[in-house]
C-alpha cells in the first residue's frame, strides 16, 4: 500500500525543477521519499534552512528537535 501523495511528491518536485521554484517542505518529502534520506537530517536543514531565510526567528524557534519526531525506542 501506497500513501496518498507519494506519486504528487514526484510531480511537483519535477515541476519545481524545471520552473526554478523552491519549496523546501516538498523537496524534503522528495529526499525522505525518493532519496531515502532520514526524515530527522532533513528535518535538521529544513529548520537550518527557516534560520537563515527571512522567516520570523520567533517561528523558526518553535520547531522541535529532530529526537521529538524519533519513534524507536
Amino acid at each position: 500500500m501506497i500513501a496518498e501523495g507519494y506519486y504528487a511528491v514526484k510531480s511537483i518536485h519535477e515541476l519545481n525543477r524545471q520552473l526554478k521554484v523552491n519549496m523546501p517542505i516538498t523537496s524534503a518529502a522528495y529526499n525522505v521519499l525518493y532519496e531515502r534520506i532520514a526524515p530527522a537530517v532533513e528535518l535538521e536543514i529544513l529548520k537550518e534552512k527557516l534560520r537563515r531565510s527571512d522567516t520570523p526567528r520567533a517561528a523558526a524557534k518553535q520547531l522541535p528537535d529532530a529526537e521529538y519526531y524519533r519513534t524507536d525506542s
